[in-house]
């Protein structure tokens, strides 16, 4: 498994811990989401000293780049969520109490009262942390100087310089027309400005305005430092002025930013749309005062997704701040008359919160089609996450990735590395809202956290982690698990697959259930591929000696009960299964295999008290059958007496060959007249079983009849008197206590002549060795 998934599990069981520990949601928050930023920063940090890795394209680079920014915006807004609602007065009892508090403390009051006017606050404030820092060129301090060398040096010539200014002030430009300034001069103040707007951008304001004012403009350093909102702790109520207000104005004694600042902005919104002005500059100065007027202006510098999204937000932040000012009144925006409470019915009127609330969600999610000439495009997965984030809509985004992740696994979709780095943040994003108690749509996240898991399934080394994330899926956990196990190549070592069964304990799954359903589905599933035990009878002798690859899958499925002890009544009932199966389909080898299994793993660590129950006594009976067939198969054959050795050679032969028949005669009788497989305790077993153990007898005992009874009529030249013991096997095959006889003609088959004609060259060899075969059916007190 990948470092970083085993990164994500380790941050996963921290989130984990912090939750048992039962932590406030604001901390986890805090502590979460800054362990998930600082994990991509560290992953990028670590790519960029290697100048990239041959495993992450510049696309990948981007998406870990977007993961951590949306990690940033997740902890900003929840943070800010789950700060207490504040106590404070509203902005209107505060007016009414003061008519002079400034703007600060009234647009503060504001947002305290209006949730979504406060997200956008924050959406903007994260905007402006995750900007790239903006590379500034080095201007050459100086104020219009070749324009301004060319205009003296005009004069003292006594000319005029066509095309150039008289005057140099800012608003030069404006008051004459057909005029610019020299060529190096306009390059080098759209230069300016379009750093000024970098920085406005990613909300350096005090560098922009030591920027400004080094490259000798002061009067663009005032432009800008008139966006610094106007307070005056003189005049403000002790209760408004927040901590920070007090941090910044300590040691000051008067006010301090614009007390004009509606005319100020009015004063930029008409630069803005002043053709006189570059590109650049008209940029800069909507950038100060952005609302639908100024917002074209800007539109030109817009580069990337995020540009896009912090003009449109940056806009209605203003705009309704801009409208509650105007509302509200107050002496610093609208003179003394707004203080006037007669006067308030002349306030302008606006909307409430949830019809303006509408008009921010239209603007919004028209983000998802803004072109962009830099960066990840519109469409890109986190892009979208930051949209429904922004927008407060987690559930519809969590439900739509979940019908994403349905779309894919129904296709079969081969999964990418772009995709796995995207649904790997989806199911982090989904397992921290779930521990810090948001409500998301259960379904949704299951469906996610399924996807999640078939990304790290393709690892056959990743069972913690998948056992980690199965473990968050509720209800459905045991069973999702169960069937991952089923999956695992059975080739991998013992101890591995041990290991991804005990994993699951770890994260409050039952070892139990997922052993027995993990057996259930791996048996079912290679079940599938292999013959179906019904139809005609198969010949038990037919198949290859070895079991093979299908065969031994479905031998390994019994591992996932003999790993533990809790499960050890399964096992022994799914040995049956199999060994019915096996013997059904005229397969002994494999319920050899089976068999060799359970005695090793099972029968040596249980009572024998286990073996009196149904499933004790059908396993018991199998052992029987094992023991026959083993005994049958260990008869030498007569071709290999050794005639060309020594006396003493063929005597010990003889003795082996004579007592392995002996053994095999004596199985064979036990077997048959004890009713193998038919038992008083098994009419507790369905009717299905019941068929198939009816199945199994019907092959393998006139199998196992036809055997002995060809190794006794073969064996007549070293014992005569297995002659006698090959005929009586006749009158136990037609006994209707040992139910042999029909075994002989099930399921359309007969073997009943294959039977009757081994006996009748009993009956010839006997005749030949001047025996009548039928002395051996009279009683004797009557021969």
């Amino acid at each position: 498994m990948d470092q970083a998934s085993v990164s994500y599990g380790q941050t996963l069981d921290a989130l984990k811990a912090m939750q048992a520990a039962k932590k406030p949601a604001g901390d986890i928050v805090q502590e979460g989401t800054d362990m998930y930023y600082r994990l991509c920063q560290d992953m990028l940090n670590e790519l960029s000293k290697t100048n990239g890795d041959e495993y992450f394209t510049p696309a990948e680079l981007e998406l870990l780049r977007l993961e951590r920014d949306t990690w940033s915006l997740v902890r900003a807004l929840y943070i800010d969520k789950n700060e207490p609602l504040p106590t404070s007065t509203t902005p209107q009892a505060l007016l009414q109490r003061n008519p002079y508090t400034p703007a600060i403390a009234i647009v503060q009051r504001v947002m305290d009262h209006e949730p979504t006017l406060r997200r956008l606050s924050t959406v903007v404030n994260w905007l402006h942390d995750t900007a790239p820092a903006p590379s500034t060129s080095t201007h050459q301090s100086g104020y219009r100087r070749r324009t301004q060398r060319e205009i003296v040096g005009a004069r003292q010539a006594g000319q005029a310089r066509a095309g150039l200014p008289k005057a140099l002030d800012p608003d030069a430009l404006n008051r004459e027309s057909g005029v610019s300034l020299y060529p190096d001069d306009t390059a080098a103040e759209a230069s300016l400005s379009y750093d000024l707007f970098r920085l406005v951008r990613a909300g350096r304001l005090k560098e922009a305005l030591t920027v400004a004012a080094d490259a000798g403009h002061p009067w663009l350093a005032a432009v800008l430092h008139g966006s610094l909102p106007f307070q005056w702790t003189a005049v403000t109520s002790r209760d408004t002025v927040t901590d920070t207000e007090n941090e910044a104005n300590r040691g000051t004694s008067g006010w301090q930013g614009n007390k004009r600042r509606k005319l100020w902005r009015e004063a930029c919104l008409q630069a803005a749309a002043s053709p006189t002005y570059s590109p650049a500059t008209r940029a800069l100065y909507a950038s100060l005062c952005l609302t639908s007027r100024s917002i074209p202006a800007v539109t030109p510098l817009l580069r990337t997704w995020e540009d896009h999204l912090w003009a449109r937000v940056e806009m209605l932040l203003t705009e309704r701040i801009a409208g509650w000012l105007d509302h509200l009144g107050g002496f610093w925006e609208n003179g003394m008359k707004a203080s006037d409470p007669q006067s308030s019915a002349k306030l302008q009127d606006l909307p409430d919160e949830n019809q303006w609330w509408a008009d921010v969600d239209k603007l919004v999610r028209e983000m998802g089609n803004v072109r962009v000439e830099d960066g990840a495009a519109s469409d890109n997965a986190f892009h979208f996450a930051q949209l429904h984030l922004v927008l407060g809509n987690v559930n519809g985004l969590l439900e739509q990735v979940a019908s994403t992740c349905a779309s894919r696994a129904e296709q079969e979709q081969p999964s990418s590395r772009d995709w796995q780095l995207v649904i790997r943040f989806f199911a982090h994003l989904c397992l921290f809202l779930r521990v810090i108690h948001e409500p998301i749509p259960t379904p949704a996240v299951d469906v996610i956290l399924n996807e999640y898991i078939r990304q790290l399934e393709t690892d056959p080394t990743s069972s913690p982690l998948v056992a980690l994330y199965v473990g968050a899926l509720g209800e459905s956990a045991v069973e999702k698990y169960a069937s991952y196990l089923a999956r695992l190549d059975v080739h991998l070592p013992q101890k591995d697959r041990e290991s991804a069964l005990r994993d699951c304990e770890k994260h409050g799954l039952d070892v139990g259930q997922v052993a027995v359903m993990a057996a259930a589905l791996a048996a079912r599933a290679i079940l599938a591929v292999l013959p179906n035990a019904k139809g005609p009878l198969p010949d038990p002798t037919s198949g290859p000696p070895q079991i093979t690859e299908n065969e031994h899958v479905l031998v390994r499925s019994l591992d996932w009960l003999l790993y533990t002890g809790r499960t050890g009544d399964e096992a022994l009932a799914q040995a049956n299964s199999l060994i019915r199966y096996f013997l059904g389909i005229g397969r002994p080898v494999g319920a050899r295999v089976i068999m060799s299994l359970v005695s090793q793993k099972l029968i040596r660590t249980r009572p024998d008290s286990d073996f009196h129950s149904g499933e004790g006594i059908e396993f018991q009976q199998y052992q029987q059958y094992v023991s026959l067939t083993d005994a049958l198969d260990n008869v030498p054959s007569p071709d290999t007496y050794p005639s060309g050795e020594s006396a003493q050679k063929r005597a010990a032969w003889k003795d082996a060959y004579l007592r392995a028949i002996d053994n095999a005669w004596r199985l064979g009788l036990d077997l048959l007249t004890h009713s193998w497989l038919e038992n008083d305790l098994f009419k507790m077993f369905s009717d299905s079983r019941l068929e198939e153990l009816r199945r199994v007898r019907s092959i393998h005992v006139p199998d196992a009849v036809i055997r002995l009874s060809y190794i006794l009529l073969n064996s007549r030249a070293h014992s005569e008197g297995n002659l006698d013991r090959a005929m009586e096997l006749v009158p136990i095959v037609a006994d209707e206590r040992y139910f042999v006889y029909p075994t002989f003609i099930a399921y359309g088959g007969n073997r009943l002549e294959e039977y009757l004609d081994g006996v009748r060259h009993v009956g010839l060899a006997l005749l030949e060795a001047g025996r009548n075969p039928n002395d051996l059916f009279i009683p004797s007190q009557k021969r």
